[in-house]
């Protein structure tokens, strides 16, 4: 399975599902870098499916990263990635984080910019304890900063 915005493909397994982010989610599933698999999994061909903890939540190892591949932030080198959890009142006091896109054919990253100002503006009406003040700005990936 190709994933859609970091046009990656999985040397082992797959990227994530559709039905496991937010309120559908029905187990937390990761994907781990190929060089976690081969330093810490030592290459373990039937790694998939197996069970390990992030931030002391059980996850589920679904797919192994190509060589090469260490996230999408320059100059950070990622070896996990978990869908968002994007439902529950805890979640929503996060201030740092940080979301990947790709933009569609012909939209200009101020055009981008501007749906992420009313997608923030939505969230601030809908939960103004959580979310008054909070924006969203769209950057080119190599100018996001570490």
């Amino acid at each position: 399975m190709r994933a859609p915005v970091l046009g990656v493909n999985p040397v082992l397994g797959r990227t994530f599902a559709r039905d496991e982010y937010g309120d559908r989610a029905k187990a937390f599933t990761a994907v781990i870098s190929y060089r976690l698999w081969q330093n810490y999994f030592r290459g373990n061909p039937s790694i998939l499916g197996y069970t390990v903890h992030i931030n002391r939540q059980q996850v589920t190892i679904v797919g192994v990263t190509p060589p090469g591949f260490h996230g999408d932030f320059p100059g950070v080198a990622m070896d996990a990635w978990v869908p968002v959890p994007l439902a529950g009142e805890r979640e929503r006091y996060a201030r740092h984080f940080r979301a990947v896109v790709r933009l569609k054919p012909g939209v200009s990253i101020s055009e981008a910019n501007a749906e992420a100002a009313m997608a923030a503006a939505r969230l601030a009406h809908a939960f103004p304890k959580t979310n008054e003040g909070i924006g969203a700005r769209i950057v080119p990936i190599w100018k996001a900063q570490g």
